[in-house]
């Protein structure tokens, strides 16, 4: 999960698990400084759990992409000793914001997804707006995405990134847009 300080990342994840096991920001600042992991049973295959991994933003504590980069590596190195695969990354953006922030961390947002998943493959990142049940006039949310996917989404979408605005902050709709990850999925190791 990332997104800037208020995108929804906490709360997509209590919504996806049931209950609040990840603090939501209520305030201008980030409720999130450090890495937090949150685990739950897949609810179509019990047999299978997910892992959550909720990210500070970038410009926070984390400077840089780099620094949010070494951070989630060490993390995924410390508690998982380096075995794990990333399976997906949903970056989450506010569609009720009326600027997207540019320049560097534009830049640096890009930079960090192509760190974790390679340079021309970004088929795996999910760009998942958010409040989209919030009501706006007209367009504007239309208008929204539109410009989003144009004018910066676009490096990311022409390597394979897909766009997801069917997030309704419920967790029938949080699921939706995980089980997109089926196919991207390690396949099992059967084999004893």
């Amino acid at each position: 999960m990332m997104g800037l300080t208020g995108a929804g990342k906490s709360s997509f994840v209590n919504k996806a698990i049931g209950s609040p096991s990840s603090a939501v920001g209520e305030g201008l600042g980030s409720a999130t400084d450090e890495i937090q992991e949150h685990r739950c049973a897949h609810p179509r295959d019990s047999g299978r759990s997910l892992v959550f991994i909720d990210t500070p933003e970038i410009g926070g504590r984390y400077k840089t992409a780099a620094d949010v980069l070494w951070a989630i590596s060490r993390w995924l190195t410390e508690e998982y000793e380096g075995n794990v695969l990333l399976t997906g990354i949903l970056f989450m953006h506010c569609i009720t914001d009326n600027r997207v922030p540019g320049g560097d961390t534009a830049q640096m947002r890009t930079q960090l997804l192509q760190a974790l998943c390679g340079r021309s493959d970004l088929r795996n990142v999910v760009l998942v707006t958010t409040m989209n049940d919030t009501p706006m006039k007209g367009t504007v949310k239309d208008d929204r995405l539109v410009d989003l996917r144009k004018n910066f989404w676009m490096p990311m979408i022409s390597n394979g990134s897909r766009v997801d605005s069917s997030y309704f902050h419920t967790p029938e709709s949080a699921w939706d847009i995980l089980n997109q990850f089926e196919e991207l999925r390690p396949p099992r190791n059967d084999q004893s």
